[in-house]
Formats: structure tokens, C-alpha cells, sequence
């Protein structure tokens, strides 16, 4: 039989074995969660190697966030049913914060596409983009002057929290073509969050798919008029036909840059096809049909 002794480890090394602390040791003893199953005359803690299985359970409670108080009052009320009951809660827990994590890695990648579209733009082309289906939380604008445009601003990002998604994109803004046209920069008619997947507890209005023409712009809100000066100077030169509603998307903001002289933003505008280029297209996707099978 093994000498009396040898039962036990002392705190330094029960603290080793568990991958822990001798202050955590400590603190657990001073609150009662864990204790030495035997204190010498001299003041030493020691540790049965029976404890270590109780160890690991506060450890996985801990990883769980439950408090210490709330493992304190579970262990020392423990039964299987009980214990059951906490790891159901725990698992609905554990499954909002796995939803939790996917939406925030498919904001981190859509944030990253953006930025890169930003680092990649050259501000004296116009580009032919083709966009998917993308979805606008928007909020209408009854006057255009800074106070209506700072209050709708507020109220969509209050509204919006409610819906728990994120936008890679800063809060953009669209016009009419027919404002544009009279020089009537700044008369947005809505401000919106751009989103590139549907909302799915707010209501949202939908930016077609289709082919679009982009201007970019680096710098400050007020100097964007060149940018749309730049960008309808182009659609009359080539003859383009245009939607009536032209979209300001703010690639870069705050969140990636200091100051306004450095955003980045991007107009668009869907072009709108002519027949025979319709019809070009569809007899391409007839052809590609007809060869797949």
C-alpha cells in the first residue's frame, strides 16, 4: 500500500497536472468553488487526484461563460436532471453564437472584397460592371438640407440593429437621373445600408441585377459632383441608356480610413440594353445551353 502521502498533490503540482494556476487555485478556496481536500498543520494545500475530474468541470462551465457564483450554486445542488437542463440551455447558447460567428466571417469577407475593389479603382474610368441582385434597407429623405439628412441617417442605424446584420459598405445614398441632370447635387432621395444578402427581419427593397456603369470618387462628400459630372459627360459620349436612379456607395469610411479626403465611393448606374445586344446575349446563353447538354 502506498505511504499516506502519496495520495495527495501539493497545490504547485496539482496546478501543473490541470494546466492551471496556484493563484487560481487560491481564489477558487477563498470562494468556496474549490477546495483542498486536505490542509496540513503547516498550511499546505493539498489535492486528491480524485479532484481533477471536478476541476475540469468548472473549467468546462467556465468555457460555457457560465459566472463562477452560478457553478458555485450548481455544484454544490448537482444531480443528472439538472445538469441535463444546463447543458440544454447552453447548447441554444452555443448555436446563437455559432450563427454569431458565420454572420460576422461573411461580413469580414464581404469586407474584405470591398476594400480591395477600393485599393483597385482607378478614378478616370468608367467601368461596366455586372452586379447580382443586392438588397437596400433604405430610408426615404423628405428635404435635403444636413439636419434631415444627419436625423434620417440616425433613425436607419437604430432601425437597423433590430435586424442583427452587417454591411461591408457605408451608408450610401441614391438620386433621381432627373436631379442629376439639373445639377441638383446632394438632393438624395433615400439613404440605405447596401446589403449582398437578403435581410431577414427587415423589410427591404431590391436593386436589380444587371449590368451597370461605375464611377469611382476619392475624397469628400462635397467634391462628389465631379465625380457625377465625369460619369453622365460619359453616358452621353457612348450613347448609353441609364436607369433613372443613380446609387452612391461609400466603399471606404471611417472604419478604414482617417478623415473624409480619403473615402471612397462608388456611383452606379444600371445600363439598360438595347434589344439586339439582348438578343445577342440570349442567343450566347442558348448556344452554352445547347452545348452542356
Amino acid at each position: 500500500m502506498k505511504p499516506e502521502n502519496d495520495r495527495y498533490l501539493s497545490c504547485g503540482e496539482f496546478a501543473k497536472t490541470v494546466g492551471t494556476t496556484k493563484h487560481t487555485l487560491f481564489h477558487y478556496d477563498e470562494i468556496g468553488l474549490f477546495q483542498p481536500e486536505l490542509i496540513k498543520e503547516n498550511g499546505y494545500r493539498c489535492y486528491s487526484i480524485s479532484q481533477i475530474d471536478l476541476f475540469h468541470v468548472i473549467e468546462l462551465l467556465k468555457e460555457l461563460n457560465m459566472p463562477l457564483k452560478e457553478i458555485k450554486a450548481y455544484l454544490d445542488n448537482r444531480d443528472p436532471k439538472r445538469f441535463l437542463a444546463l447543458l440544454k440551455e447552453e447548447n441554444q447558447l452555443l448555436d446563437a453564437h455559432i450563427r454569431r460567428l458565420k454572420e460576422m466571417k461573411l461580413w469580414v469577407n464581404e469586407q474584405m472584397r470591398v476594400i480591395e475593389e477600393a485599393l483597385s479603382i482607378n478614378v478616370e474610368e468608367i467601368q461596366i460592371v455586372s452586379f447580382p441582385k443586392q438588397y437596400l434597407y433604405a430610408a426615404p429623405l423628405s428635404a435635403y438640407d444636413h439636419y434631415t439628412l444627419a436625423k434620417q441617417i440616425s433613425e436607419l442605424i437604430i432601425k437597423s440593429k433590430s435586424g442583427s446584420f452587417c454591411s461591408p459598405y457605408g451608408i450610401g445614398a441614391s438620386m433621381k437621373r432627373e436631379a442629376i441632370e439639373k445639377k441638383g447635387y446632394g438632393c438624395y432621395e433615400q439613404v440605405y445600408f447596401l446589403m449582398n444578402h437578403r435581410p431577414k427581419r427587415l423589410s427591404y427593397t431590391i436593386r436589380e441585377a444587371g449590368t451597370y456603369l461605375c464611377a469611382y470618387h476619392v475624397g469628400s462628400f462635397d467634391q462628389a459632383y465631379r465625380c457625377y459630372e465625369r460619369l453622365m459627360q460619359a453616358v452621353s459620349k457612348n450613347g448609353w441608356r441609364i436607369d433613372d436612379r443613380i446609387y452612391e456607395d461609400v466603399l471606404m469610411d471611417e472604419i478604414a480610413v482617417k478623415g473624409e479626403d480619403h473615402y471612397v465611393l462608388r456611383l452606379c448606374v444600371r445600363k439598360i440594353e438595347d434589344e439586339s445586344s439582348l438578343m445577342e446575349k440570349q442567343s450566347i446563353h442558348d448556344r452554352h445551353r445547347k452545348y452542356e447538354k
